[in-house]
């Protein structure tokens, strides 16, 4: 028996809409994270740069720590979505002499930088889950700075646990430079 053209139609039209509709459930939203943006990779070896108190290296510095970032992923922007800028915005300059120590941190940790031009500085203090633990802004531009971070002020902080510090200098409207660099939590 021969089957009338229009039901044969029907049934294409039928299973390509199932399909699609298939296919799109499936695919991943992109307001979701990726899996590697759930929780902060530390780097290779230790994962942080070890350095005394004086600010002198003590071991094998982490290649991915204190360098000019690219593109951050959207939980890294969110914690500086209060200020007046894009932060994955081309950056117009760079930073030098940018670190923290000691590290491993006991008690209390320093975050240092310098810039060839006068700068705000913000800086966030993240656990591995981008959960903002601590923060510091300067209220004033200028060629670099420093910031001390008293670890006893928060129960976040565990001996041997990793936190990452990022940082985004800028000028009014405009990206300076963004980056991060590792700290460890030594014996508080």
């Amino acid at each position: 028996m021969i089957k009338p053209l229009f039901f044969g139609r029907l049934s294409l039209l039928f299973y390509l809409l199932c399909g699609l509709a298939f296919a799109s459930s499936c695919s991943k939203k992109e307001s979701e994270p990726a899996a590697s943006e759930l929780l902060i990779n530390f780097g290779p070896g230790l994962g942080y740069s070890p350095r005394d108190a004086n600010n002198r290296p003590t071991g094998n510095p982490d290649p991915t720590d204190w360098t000019l970032d690219g593109k951050w992923n959207a939980k890294e922007a969110d914690l500086f979505k209060s200020l007046a800028i894009n932060v994955n915005d081309k950056p117009i300059g760079t930073a030098s002499v940018v670190g923290a120590y000691p590290n491993p941190a006991t008690t209390s940790t320093k975050f240092s930088w310098s810039t060839p031009d006068a700068t705000l500085c913000n800086i966030v203090v993240v656990d591995q889950s981008y959960q903002s633990i601590i923060g510091n802004s300067s209220s004033t531009p200028s060629l670099g700075g420093s910031s001390s971070f008293d670890l006893t002020r928060s129960s976040a902080f565990k001996k041997g646990q990793l936190f990452r510090i990022y940082y985004v200098m800028y000028n009014g409207a405009t990206l300076y430079c963004k980056g991060h660099g590792d700290i460890k939590i030594g014996k508080l």
